[in-house]
């Protein structure tokens, strides 16, 4: 992390790097932002995912989704435009975003 970046072994594919902010400068035009956490509006990922690949206004349009992923504290994102809860309880972020993933491979059928 101290070079910014983290590259595969083999290949020297980037994994990930570190970007300045504001975030939302990286994002795709006309995308949809939404946040999870425990105080949003509670829902069902399944429909959640119904609801967002169905919806006409969404039709095109590409999704970034902001997790907290952190132990403690609460997730800041004044860019979100839906904050939505899929849990009472705290989880974790790869919780989270598997649950995501999950949610659109059923909705896509893809298995």
């Amino acid at each position: 992390l101290h070079k910014k970046t983290i590259r595969a072994t083999e290949g020297g594919i980037r994994l990930m790097q570190v970007i300045k902010n504001p975030v939302e400068a990286h994002f795709p035009p006309n995308c949809v932002k939404i946040a999870f956490s425990r105080t949003g509006e509670k829902i069902v990922l399944s429909d959640l995912s119904k609801r967002l690949t169905t919806d006409a206004e969404n039709k095109g349009r590409s999704f970034v989704f902001v997790l907290g992923a952190m132990a403690k504290g609460k997730c800041e994102a004044d860019f979100a435009e839906h904050w939505f809860a899929i849990s009472q309880y705290p989880l974790s972020g790869a919780a989270v975003a598997s649950r995501i993933c999950a949610a659109f491979e059923d909705t896509w059928n893809i298995h």
